[in-house]
């Protein structure tokens, strides 16, 4: 098998070393067009990484939604769901990793466009993992913070393409900050009524069928 297969998302990602292959697509190439260069590479990885940078926080009033958002988002599932058709079509035992920084998990900034894009990838994640399910195919999330040691990023990424947790955490994602963040969310579902159930929304791949987006349903 080759190296890691690492599509980079914004000129601050995490530099990786000189290992991986970069993975270079058409600026508007499509999802489909994307997925289809994957697959059709000739030397397959069993391991494929987006590495996402911190990104400059723009506020949400001056955001180019379509450039700061909606390109990169198209972007990373294309690149993810191509990794994930070709290691199922392949039968082997391979990892889907999400490099986000740990704002995307919990962010101290006000809103931006850019902590919208990183929420959305984290739910990317989470929905891949799903529906993933029992596959020998795995999705793990790898957060990394500002001014982490390259080194320890580097050991955590080995330890997670090999052992594929469901989350490795940053030194800045401690117990106490995740307790202090989700106290009072889940304070407020347990205050809420049940309500009716929600409406069978189908697979979840068809919430992030990005092919769609712009486009109209007859």
């Amino acid at each position: 098998m080759g190296g890691p297969l690492v599509l980079a998302l914004g000129a601050d990602a995490p530099f990786l070393g000189q290992q991986p292959d970069y993975f270079a697509a058409e600026a508007d190439a499509g999802i489909a067009a994307v997925r289809a260069q994957i697959e059709a590479m000739p030397v397959p990885s069993n391991t494929y990484l987006l590495a996402v940078g911190m990104g400059d926080p723009v506020a949400i009033d001056g955001a180019d939604w379509t450039s700061e958002v909606l390109a990169p988002l198209r972007r990373a599932f294309a690149f993810a769901t191509g990794a994930a058709r070709k290691l199922r079509a392949s039968g082997d035992r391979g990892s889907i990793v999400f490099l986000l920084p740990s704002s995307a998990l919990l962010s101290d900034g006000p809103p931006s466009a850019r902590s919208v894009l990183l929420r959305a990838l984290l739910g990317m994640a989470e929905a891949l993992r799903a529906e993933l399910g029992a596959s020998p195919v795995r999705a793990s999330i790898v957060f990394h913070a500002v001014g982490e040691d390259p080194i320890e990023l580097g050991a955590r990424l080995e330890h997670a393409v090999a052992e594929r947790p469901m989350y490795s955490l940053s030194a800045d994602l401690d117990g106490a900050r995740i307790r202090g963040y989700f106290a009072p969310l889940f304070a407020a579902i347990d205050a809420a009524g049940a309500g009716p159930p929600l409406p069978d929304i189908g697979p979840m791949a068809m919430v992030y069928d990005l092919d769609w987006v712009g486009t109209r349903r007859s």
